[in-house]
């Protein structure tokens, strides 16, 4: 509290305190405040809280503070009086406005643009009243049947032009009995917002009403009066009737534009449909393309498989060293007999043929430059050479060619001599001994 004091009234504060605690007695003061200058009759105990104790001081004496406190207690008691005369003045207008509007207001409501009821003011069950059924705000609802025409004719017409409309002297029927009332439609906006809102104000057509304040009755009048009362009638009920008229065309213009954009809708679906009908046969008919070009390749798969497992076993049942080459001379295939004869390894696959050590007798470079003039002349070529132990090979090298007769690559073989003319011997003394038991 002491931060909200003037520095004279807080000097005069602390001596008053410290004349009113007893001996030993505690000053808890907020986290902004201090006893300032008078550390002398206050001890400060605990610094962070704020908490001193009274010193034992020769006595003060009682301090002059009724003279000043009394003078700032009377200015805060006029304000006081000033603010409590105010409020109360207010409310007392705000009293007598209720009641004025209660007593002899008009009966009205606030609608929106959508003919809904946002809020009633005062007594409105005389024109309004709720008719069976699920519940309901909007105002041609809520309405007598009998008010329904001048109501909206008034209201059409409000909109139309955007200021107040008016219809007097409209009838309305209740408990048997006919009375008039003038209806009033005022627009208005709500500042901060351009969505349009509407007073409608049921008002009486003179001093005498009797019935609840807002209706009167109709008397016995003379036969022009009724004439003229009828043809106001009629010029309302027409203008009512063309306002209905205007608002059924328009419904109709957006029935028929809602209409055609449907239509339009269900033209698009329909070709949206025929499209994907076709994209379905078009779908079926690749699908089973697929599944016929799935079969053939199964039935080539298999075809290969069986190739190459013929392949694998012509080869592993051959004992002549056979090494078959691409053109850029790596080694791709090769016979088992070979891996003796050539040094080459089933990991040797896919190598260059420059990297193998064979164990023939002849230079690797030799061997590239016999393998690249096969592949580029497309001829045979045919070597004598020997292995390490000094066994005769007749080496032959005829180019690789593929199914479409391309040249991709060179097939090098390693025919034994020797077992050759082994096999030459045996056949010249099979024939020899086929003579001697001819003859």
């Amino acid at each position: 509290m002491l931060i909200y004091l003037s520095p004279e009234l807080h000097k005069r504060c602390i001596p008053e305190f410290h004349y009113a605690l007893n001996p030993g007695g505690y000053l808890i003061l907020g986290p902004a405040e201090t006893v300032g200058m008078y550390d002398e009759i206050f001890k400060l105990i605990d610094k962070k809280n704020k908490i001193y104790t009274k010193e034992a001081k020769p006595r003060l004496g009682a301090p002059e503070f009724i003279p000043q406190a009394g003078l700032e207690l009377s200015r805060f008691r006029a304000a006081a009086r000033a603010a409590t005369g105010a409020n109360y003045n207010a409310d007392i207008l705000k009293m007598a406005d209720r009641i004025m509007l209660s007593a002899y207001a008009p009966a009205a409501v606030v609608i929106d643009h959508n003919f809904l009821i946002q809020q009633f003011r005062g007594r409105t069950d005389l024109f309004l009243e709720h008719a069976p059924g699920p519940a309901t705000f909007n105002l041609f609802q809520l309405a007598r049947p009998d008010l329904v025409p001048d109501l909206r004719t008034t209201i059409r017409r409000s909109i139309k032009t955007g200021k107040a409309a008016r219809t007097d002297r409209a009838k309305v029927t209740l408990q048997s009995r006919n009375y008039q009332i003038n209806i009033q439609v005022v627009p208005f906006k709500v500042p901060g917002s351009d969505k349009p809102w509407f007073l409608v104000i049921f008002d009486e057509t003179s001093g005498k009403a009797k019935v609840e304040r807002a209706l009167q009755p109709l008397g016995k009048t003379a036969g022009q009066r009724e004439v003229t009362e009828l043809r106001k009638e009629l010029a309302a009920s027409k203008e009512s009737l063309q306002a209905i008229i205007g608002e059924q065309e328009a419904t109709n213009e957006e029935l028929k534009a809602a209409n055609e954009e449907i239509e339009s809708s269900n033209e698009e679906l329909q070709s949206t449909n025929e499209e994907l009908e076709t994209a379905k046969e078009e779908l079926q008919s690749t699908n089973e393309e697929l599944t016929t070009l799935n079969e053939e390749l199964s039935n080539r798969n298999l075809e290969m498989m069986q190739l190459t497992n013929e392949l694998n076993n012509l080869l592993a049942s051959t004992q002549m060293p056979i090494v078959m080459v691409d053109n850029a001379l790596t080694v791709r295939r090769a016979t088992p007999a070979a891996r003796t004869t050539f040094n080459i390894l089933p990991t040797d696959i896919g190598r260059p043929l420059s990297e193998l050590q064979p164990n023939i007798n002849i230079d690797i470079s030799d061997l590239e430059k016999l393998l690249r003039e096969v592949i580029d002349t497309l001829g045979t070529r045919e070597r004598k050479v020997t292995d390490k132990q000094g066994r005769p090979y007749s080496l032959r090298v005829r180019p690789y060619r593929t199914a479409d007769d391309k040249i991709d690559g060179a097939v090098i073989t390693l025919v034994d001599m020797d077992a050759g003319r082994a096999n030459d011997g045996v056949k010249s003394r099979r024939q020899t001994k086929d003579g001697s038991s001819h003859q």
